[in-house]
């Protein structure tokens, strides 16, 4: 039962993150729930996740933000693999970065980080959720995604065809309609109607994004979500997610960490992870002063584009349109900047790789020859 409660857990996660975008996809009334029961019966998933967050507030001088970056996978057998990262920045201006991985095989939990000695844990199955209370829980999803898509929480329009690691996608772009999502909580007993009267979401927070979907195989393959929320001048927050999934029911590996020190009986020190939790905790992301979907900083850092206008090439495509779809928001054709044929968009969100050197990994063979062969550009093997 441990096997199949993993290999359920692991996909539960998976619909946890693709909760919003599934409720795009009803181009008939069960699509979604194709969706969602292929995530759930998946043997196998590999994804990277990216959310970036920024929160400057009337008490605070400066803003805080955090990233955080996750690549994992888990495989046939029920295991699982991660490796994460975190940077941040608090209202001083003192800035951390910590790395580290996550192995789960069937009866322990391996854990390192900023590349110390490995700790695991054993695991057991006593306080681990049953297949029922799973099904549960996967029922539950899909009545809520069908209820956002009913109630007309979640508006969407059709964009393009894009491909995507080699696989034909559907394009969408979405909005949230922040007041009859207030209007759906309320009538379900979420919140009451003093709390919506006293609500200022609706007008100040913007919930938007893209999503692909693998039409053929009915399954995700990579989505974008921007939250920003504006209450004041001085006071904004703002969050951005990105999530790629490389790939479903394909072979995964699960290397099992040797010389691994007992954390039941060790001392561990967590106290950058507090440190990172409690930014994290109280952080959203960079302001976008000209609302075109790009942070000040992304446009000021990377895009070299103005945070005062939306089209700063004046080519009828906003700054945002023409960085997440590949091309310059400076002039005309793909901003590649080192030329291996990877858009310096997909190496920064999906593939993570150095968009000023054509062979990330060093390994004599360019990132865009190894992505599109599927191999890992940061690293040894198959995607």
């Amino acid at each position: 039962m441990a096997k199949t409660f993993l290999k359920k857990l692991c996909a539960f996660a998976v619909i946890g993150i693709t909760l919003v975008p599934m409720s795009f996809v009803r181009a008939a009334s069960s699509a979604s729930d194709t969706v969602i029961d292929n995530i759930v019966n998946a043997t196998s998933s590999d994804m990277n996740v990216s959310i970036d967050l920024t929160m400057k507030t009337d008490e605070i001088a400066q803003p805080i933000s955090v990233h955080a970056g996750i690549d994992g996978a888990s495989n046939a057998e029920n295991e699982g693999m991660f490796d994460y990262s975190f940077w941040s920045t608090d209202q001083n201006g003192t800035f951390e970065k910590h790395t580290g991985s996550i192995v789960i095989t069937s009866d322990t939990l391996y854990l390192q980080q900023d590349n110390d000695m490995w700790y695991f844990l054993n695991r057991t199955s006593a306080n681990a959720p049953s297949d029922a209370d799973i099904q549960e829980g996967a029922d539950a999803m899909k009545s809520f995604v069908t209820d956002m898509f009913d109630y007309g929480v979640v508006e969407y329009t059709t964009e393009t065809v894009d491909i995507i690691n080699g696989i034909v996608t559907t394009r969408y772009a979405y909005t949230v309609n922040n007041d009859v999502l207030l209007s759906y909580l309320e009538e379900k007993g979420y919140i009451t109607a003093d709390q919506v009267a006293d609500s200022t979401f609706a007008d100040d927070t913007v919930i938007s994004g893209n999503f692909w979907i693998d039409t053929t195989a009915m399954l995700p393959v990579m989505f974008t979500m921007n939250i920003a929320s504006t209450p004041s001048e001085t006071s904004y927050t703002n969050v951005q997610l990105s999530v790629l999934f490389n790939s479903f029911n394909q072979p995964v590996t699960i290397t099992e960490p040797t010389g691994a020190i007992d954390l039941a009986t060790a001392s561990w020190d967590t106290t950058s992870l507090e440190s990172v939790a409690t930014t994290v905790a109280t952080a959203a992301s960079t302001n976008d002063t000209d609302g075109d979907g790009l942070s000040d900083i992304e446009e000021k850092k990377l895009w070299h584009t103005s945070t005062h206008n939306t089209d700063t090439d004046g080519d009828g495509y906003s700054d945002y349109t023409e960085v997440i779809n590949g091309y310059s928001p400076m002039g005309f054709g793909k901003l590649d900047s080192d030329g291996d044929s990877l858009t310096d968009y997909a190496e920064l969100t999906i593939h993570w790789t150095n968009r000023h050197d054509t062979d990330s990994d060093n390994d004599g063979y360019d990132d865009g020859t190894e992505v599109a062969n599927g191999y890992d550009p940061n690293g040894i093997g198959r995607y």
